[in-house]
C-alpha cells in the first residue's frame, strides 16, 4: 500500500496564522525521497540522504482550516516547516540512493550506460553481491564463443544486485523544489523564478520579505 502526503500553505497575518487558499493542496506528488528529506517519512534506501526534520506535530497556532481538513482523513506524521527551513536547507548536497539491479541492468551499470532497477524480487531470484556478479559475467563471457562488445543478455539467470548511485537532493526532490518553494516565494517577492538543477549557482530564489511568516503544514496516509 503506497503512502500519499497531504500539504497546505499557511502565512502569519497581523500574528495569526491563516491558510493561503491559493496554494490549497500545494503539493501531492508520491515521491519518497521527498517524503523522507521532509519528515523521515517512507525513507528509500540511501545513505547520506538529509531530512530537514522529523515529524513535529501539528502547529499549536494551525490556522483553523488546516485544522479541519487534517480532521478528515486518517492520517500520520503530522509537521510543518517554515519557508526559512527550506531555504536553509542544503539542496545541492549528494547522498547515495541503492537500487537493485539484475544481471543485464548490472552490466549497463558498470558500463555507464542506461539501465533500469528492479523492484522486490520473488523468491526465485537470488542476491549476489557486486564481486559475485561480476565472478558469473565473466564465467559466461569464457563459455560464450561469440561475445557482443556490448552488453550480454544474462537475462534468463535469476540474480540481482544493490548498486550506489550519487543523486543530489535537488536531482531527487525536483519537483518540490521548482514547484512547491517558488509558490511559497511568490507570497514575499515579486520573482519566483528558480535556476535549473544542472547549474552549479545556488538553486533557489533570493527573498526579500520574512521566510518564517510563511510555512507548509502537512502529513500523510497509509
Amino acid at each position: 500500500m503506497g503512502t500519499d502526503i497531504h500539504m497546505y500553505a499557511e502565512e502569519k497575518v497581523n500574528g495569526v496564522w491563516e491558510e493561503v487558499p491559493e496554494l490549497d493542496s500545494i503539493y501531492d506528488e508520491r515521491n519518497y525521497t521527498t517524503f523522507g528529506v521532509l519528515a523521515g517519512v517512507r525513507l528509500p534506501d540511501t545513505k547520506g540522504l538529509v531530512c530537514i526534520s522529523s515529524p513535529k506535530g501539528l502547529p499549536h497556532d494551525i490556522s483553523s482550516d488546516v485544522l479541519r481538513e487534517s480532521e478528515n482523513c486518517d492520517s500520520h506524521s503530522h509537521s510543518f516547516l517554515t519557508l526559512a527551513e527550506l531555504l536553509e536547507f542544503n539542496w545541492e548536497a549528494n547522498f547515495l540512493v541503492y537500487r537493485n539491479v539484475d544481471m543485464q541492468g548490472y552490466q549497463k551499470f558498470k558500463k555507464g550506460l542506461n539501465y533500469s532497477s528492479c523492484g522486490l524480487f520473488s523468491g526465485k531470484y537470488k542476491f549476489k553481491s557486486n564481486a559475485e556478479m561480476d565472478r558469473l559475467y565473466e564465467d559466461e563471457r569464457r563459455q560464450l564463443c561469440h561475445v557482443d562488445a556490448g552488453v550480454i543478455d544474462l537475462g534468463a539467470y535469476s540474480y540481482y544486485t544493490t548498486v550506489g548511485v550519487e543523486e543530489s537532493h535537488l536531482d531527487a526532490c525536483y519537483y518540490f523544489v521548482n514547484s512547491v518553494i517558488p509558490k511559497l516565494c511568490k507570497r514575499i517577492r515579486s520573482s519566483n523564478t528558480l535556476l535549473p538543477a544542472e547549474s552549479s549557482e545556488n538553486p533557489l530564489p533570493e527573498e526579500t520579505g520574512n521566510p518564517k511568516d510563511i510555512r507548509i503544514v502537512f502529513w500523510f496516509d497509509s
